[in-house]
């Protein structure tokens, strides 16, 4: 990994020894995903790593993701795109207690939801959900019908934003 190339180059400028840095090269390498953690400090760093699979901003950050993709060449369909989250909110398991107490309980709403668009990617409903007035709660596990109250909501299935057309606000 090129962190760790970096580490080595530019820990020692600083006054870190050779066994501090291999601590440092190990918690790193750590992160990749065929690597298992094995000290608390691993998983510490792995669990940050993957935080924002149980926040209310990782339907945008996944977004964000397919968009950096896309313009590396990266390209997916909206069912693979939702399919490949599907899996990675499904196999992930938090390694701390404390980031499994905080996190895993908005991974399994983000799982939920995320189950949702790709059943609505597979029957190609991938309306604005301001014209079906369907739209995506992150504190819910499903859709639910209610005017949309952001001024830009998700798109199911889609990478990008739209903006809502509801007359209708709260």
């Amino acid at each position: 990994l090129a962190s760790v190339s970096i580490a080595q180059e530019v820990l020692p400028t600083f006054g870190y020894r050779p066994a501090q840095i291999r601590i440092i090269d190990q918690t790193i390498l750590s992160t990749a995903a065929s690597e298992t953690p094995h000290t608390l400090l691993e998983m510490i760093l792995v669990d940050a790593d993957f935080d924002i699979l149980g926040t209310e901003a990782y339907q945008c950050r996944s977004d964000d993701l397919r968009r950096e993709l896309a313009a590396f060449g990266t390209t997916s369909s909206d069912e693979e795109w939702c399919r490949t989250q599907v899996d990675l909110l499904e196999t992930h398991r938090y390694r701390t207690r404390a980031a499994h107490r905080l996190r895993d309980p908005g991974r399994q709403r983000n799982l939920e939801l995320a189950r949702g668009l790709l059943t609505a990617c597979r029957e190609h409903m991938a309306p604005s959900p301001c014209r079906s007035r369907m739209v995506p709660r992150p504190c819910r596990s499903r859709m639910v019908p209610r005017p949309c109250r952001p001024p830009m909501v998700p798109r199911p299935c889609g990478s990008r934003m739209v903006p809502c057309t509801c007359r209708r606000r709260r």
